[in-house]
């Protein structure tokens, strides 16, 4: 996509030392030959703060004519457009726009455009950010097809009517997808339980839980040890059976491993039963279930 900004043709020649209320477009930029102000100007605001190194005094040794400013200009290589700097990692969720602002310095002629690839990536329309920078906004919605992923995506911003249409230095950026809905149960990859035993009239269950693998290490490090998890029993294995008792506390290890013991459970004892955590789900024949357990 490309995105033309308008020159600005605020009077600033006295930025550069000139007197009088003549346009930089009209004398300074006239006696350039040129109308792109970047190559004295390091942004739109176009001041005295903003001028690139070495500018102000190749102006200064020739106000009238310009010679000095016009040899350093045609000796200085080419400035190419810059993306301003952008976090690194982002979070998207399936279903909801992720925007990305991108202000970009730099563009010689004032259009450029942003060359990015990921399926269903668009761009808004551009603006001039608080920065005083032209910017747009990358936005993304991601699908269900995308959740549990993470994308790697290069962004460059190029120009496109300069002569040589210079290109930034890429930015690259992680974009995690998180399914729609709970984050708890997007951590949760997958619940497991290894062993269920009925022995002395007790329940005991071992098992453990496997995280999302998008998660990081301090993420999965604050899960493991959060004290407020709690899970449901059922009876059967469909999740949606009689309740075999109230919420139990769980505990986990470092590893994700948690061990429940000591459930006493109504009579008649299940056949099976089901272990239920955030959305989460696992099923388990229930060994040493009496005879006459209910299935």
């Amino acid at each position: 996509m490309t995105h033309k900004l308008t020159l600005s043709t605020v009077m600033v020649v006295a930025s550069l030392g000139l007197a009088g209320t003549v346009s930089a477009t009209e004398q300074i930029a006239a006696k350039l030959n040129t109308t792109d102000c970047n190559k004295c100007h390091s942004s739109p605001i176009q001041s005295k703060t903003d001028l690139r190194p070495g500018v102000s005094s190749a102006y200064n040794q020739d106000q009238r004519n310009l010679t000095g400013l016009k040899a350093f200009l045609a000796q200085s290589p080419a400035v190419k457009p810059a993306i301003n700097p952008i976090a690194v990692e982002w979070d998207a969720e399936v279903g909801q726009r992720l925007e990305i602002p991108l202000s970009v310095s730099n563009v010689e002629l004032g259009a450029f455009r942003i060359l990015g690839k990921l399926a269903g990536l668009g761009f808004s329309a551009d603006y001039i950010a608080d920065s005083g920078l032209p910017t747009i906004d990358l936005q993304w919605t991601p699908t269900a097809a995308q959740a549990n992923k993470a994308y790697t995506l290069k962004l460059t911003a190029q120009e496109t009517l300069s002569t040589k249409k210079l290109s930034s230095v890429p930015k690259t950026v992680k974009i995690r997808v998180w399914p729609q809905g709970n984050r708890d149960t997007a951590y949760i990859s997958k619940l497991m339980v290894a062993t269920s035993k009925w022995a002395n009239n007790m329940l005991t269950l071992k098992g453990k839980v496997i995280l999302n693998p998008l998660m990081t290490a301090a993420e999965k490090s604050a899960f493991l040890q959060r004290t407020d998890l709690t899970v449901s029993l059922t009876q059967g294995t469909s999740g949606t059976g009689t309740a075999l008792s109230p919420a139990l506390a769980l505990n986990l290890q470092s590893n994700g491993s948690w061990i429940l013991a000591d459930i006493p459970l109504p009579a008649p004892v299940p056949c099976s039963l089901t272990l239920s955590l955030d959305g989460a789900k696992a099923s388990r024949t229930l060994s040493g279930a009496p005879k006459d357990c209910v299935k």
